[in-house]
């Protein structure tokens, strides 16, 4: 239930106009519905979680609070299958791809995973622009055989290997699909393309007393651009953009690229307007470039600006980061005087001093050979500072004899033997330079090194780490339930790769008030959010936007031609949200390297 009326919220600003969500509901109230029977749709929860503040603010009774969606939860309406974890999609496949290969050709899971998660986001891509699979793969398998390197008339057996996978493509895809079906699963592709086979069905069961409202979209794929449109033939329902006029009209801005091509080619635009093409940016704006050298002295600088500003402005102030890993030095960097703060991106595991001990942990245990560990890799292990968390103070001294001796060695790897002469130390003999090489038992050493850091007297008081404690120690579990699903996950190479897909997926999300106090995000958190101030950092060519890029078994040519995205694209979109966000801002502050870019 949801009480009414209610603080909007620092989206409202003093003394301007309407933010997008408030021009979207009071069109709506102008036109006769009943903002509160509507049904939304956007692009992300966190724009929901404010359009749902808007209407509590607008009511003067109590109501039950209308439903208000992100689209993908909304498309997981209309189908049957849930999204699968992907790394949980990369085992299926790969389960798959033995199956449909003969032994002579496979790849173990560890080789299979450097190119089978390019080969699952272009199955993605395939399905989620509603492309025919068996052309484009079929197409490409044709265009392998063609450019594969052998000029000899008869094929050598590795030139013979190499195009088996390639004529197995189309098979592997339906296979794949078949067994994600089978278990009511699937990647965001599937389960869009499965939710268009389904839209018949679904538009008969639909409420008409229940408008559904899209609001803030931008880049539509093909499967979301039909679903829509569908939705809107059937009626009642309606569209809102969020772009300026100007961004439309001039037909070189890449801002208004896309929204340019639906007014262009959807049919419901053929007898109406478009809604939500406003003029929004204000001769008044005051927007403020500043170049430095590297990444760190944005932060510094962002930092000064930060606790310069007054307390109420900080409601009305969002720190927009293009690069994640700016976001640890930001927070070490706040001001103290800050009263609020709020994380929408969340901290990336994987670029956590945490992630890097367990890599070098895995590692360690994965180079292990009768003669000994690599020099320089045991260096990096024992200089670590959760290493020294772990050893007593009885054993630091013979930590730092290791290290002694490391540094003044000449040999390339250190054996049992070696560092035996200088002493032992227990804990890292019987957990980490120990002789298992079974998964289990490695996965029960890992285990057994977490709870040991996490009563550890230099630990026990650090909330943030020992967060990140519990989430390796589920990622650690989680491994643990899939090798009891895939025999074929057995050998410490295998174990790494897993951890580090799961680390790449997992951020540590820091709880903060989503309303009041300074908001950090990224750059895609902002979409249909509004602020008066607006801090970025990194505007620099190859990071906003990222620029060309090539993570697909697909060629440029080919993706033209099936109207799959390009880099140019994908440019536009950030394009897009770049201009969107400071369309109603009225201070506008940009940092940028002027040094060489984030790679």
């Amino acid at each position: 239930m949801k009480k009414g009326p209610a603080k909007a919220g620092p989206f409202l600003f003093l003394g301007m106009h309407e933010t997008f969500l408030e021009e979207v509901l009071s069109d709506l109230t102008a036109q006769g519905y009943d903002i509160t029977k509507c049904r939304y749709v956007l692009p992300s929860k966190r724009s929901a979680f404010f359009l749902k503040r808007h209407v509590q603010a607008r009511v003067s009774q109590t109501i039950f609070a209308p439903d208000i969606l992100a689209i993908e939860d909304f498309i997981g309406e209309i189908t049957s299958l849930t999204l699968a974890p992907s790394i949980e999609l990369l085992m299926e496949l790969f389960h798959v791809y033995q199956n449909r290969l003969g032994k002579a050709l496979q790849e173990d899971f560890h080789s299979f995973s450097k190119w089978g998660q390019t080969l699952l986001q272009d199955f993605n891509e395939i399905d989620r622009y509603l492309i025919p699979a068996d052309d484009i793969l079929n197409y490409l398998k044709a265009i392998k055989e063609i450019d594969h390197w052998s000029l000899q008339e008869r094929k050598t057996e590795m030139v013979e290997n190499y195009l088996a996978l390639w004529s197995q493509l189309y098979p592997i895809y339906q296979d794949f699909n078949t067994q994600l079906k089978s278990k009511q699963k699937g990647y965001q592709g599937l389960i869009y393309r499965d939710a268009v086979d389904h839209m018949d069905a679904y538009l008969e069961l639909q409420d008409k007393a229940s408008p559904i409202i899209f609001i803030g979209f931008n880049a539509l794929n093909n499967a979301e651009s039909t679903i829509i449109q569908k939705i809107l033939e059937h009626g009642p329902s309606e569209i809102y953009w969020d772009i300026d006029e100007r961004f439309l009209s001039e037909t070189y801005h890449d801002a208004g690229l896309f929204i340019r091509q639906y007014l262009k080619h959807w049919p419901y635009y053929t007898t109406r307007s478009p809604k939500g093409v406003r003029s929004h940016i204000s001769p008044d704006q005051q927007i403020q470039i500043t170049g430095v050298p590297k990444d760190i002295v944005q932060i510094k600088k962002l930092s000064q600006q930060l606790g310069e500003l007054q307390s109420a402005a900080l409601d009305h102030t969002a720190v927009v980061l293009a690069h994640e890993v700016l976001l640890s030095p930001l927070l070490s960097s706040l001001p103290g005087t800050l009263p609020d703060v709020n994380i929408t991106m969340g901290l990336p595991l994987q670029n956590s001093q945490l992630a890097l001990f367990f890599n070098l942990l895995l590692e360690v245990k994965g180079t292990q050979n009768v003669k000994g560990w690599p020099k320089t890799l045991l260096q990096r292990l024992f200089s670590n500072p959760y290493c020294h968390s772990l050893i007593s103070k009885n054993n630091a001294v013979t930590l730092a004899a290791y290290l002694s001796f490391l540094n003044i060695s000449d040999a390339p790897l250190v054996s049992t033997k070696m560092l035996l002469s200088l002493g032992k130390c227990p804990v890292l003999f019987d957990l980490v330079l120990n002789e298992s090489q079974q998964t289990a038992l490695v996965l029960a050493d890992l285990l057994e090194i977490i709870e040991m850091l996490r009563t550890t007297s230099s630990l026990k008081d650090q909330a943030l780490e020992l967060e990140q404690l519990f989430r390796f120690y589920t990622i650690f579990n989680q491994i643990r339930s899939y090798q009891e699903a895939y025999p074929f996950l057995s050998s410490i190479n295998t174990l790494k790769t897993l951890f580090d897909q799961l680390c790449q997926s997992e951020t540590l999300d820091i709880l903060g008030d989503p309303v009041d106090g300074l908001q950090i995000m990224g750059m895609l958190e902002s979409r249909v959010l509004d602020y008066e101030t607006v801090f970025m950092t990194s505007v620099n060519e190859g990071v906003l936007p990222a620029g060309k890029s090539n993570n697909s078994f697909l060629p440029f040519d080919v993706k033209r031609a099936y109207g799959l995205p390009t880099y140019k694209e994908k440019d536009a979109i950030y394009v897009y949200h770049f201009y969107r966000l400071l369309q109603r801002a009225k201070n506008v502050h940009l940092f940028y390297n002027i040094q060489s870019p984030i790679p």
